[in-house]
């Protein structure tokens, strides 16, 4: 799951996982992700693929 904060940038944990990654960019968010995703997996057993989930928190003046 990933939050944007206005303090931190982006903060994004894992759900099943110890993951956690702030960045302070969208841009640099991508090669940190894939960096810890790297490191938390040894030995070769790292997923392929990582799937994000945005969040959001929006207010809409009506």
């Amino acid at each position: 799951m990933i939050k944007q904060t206005p303090e931190r940038g982006l903060l994004a944990r894992a759900a099943d996982q110890a993951i956690f990654v702030e960045v302070d960019n969208e841009t640099e968010f991508y090669c940190r992700v894939c960096d810890v995703v790297t490191l938390h997996f040894e030995g070769g057993s790292a997923p392929l693929l990582s799937r994000m989930y945005f969040v959001r928190d929006e207010i809409i003046v009506s």
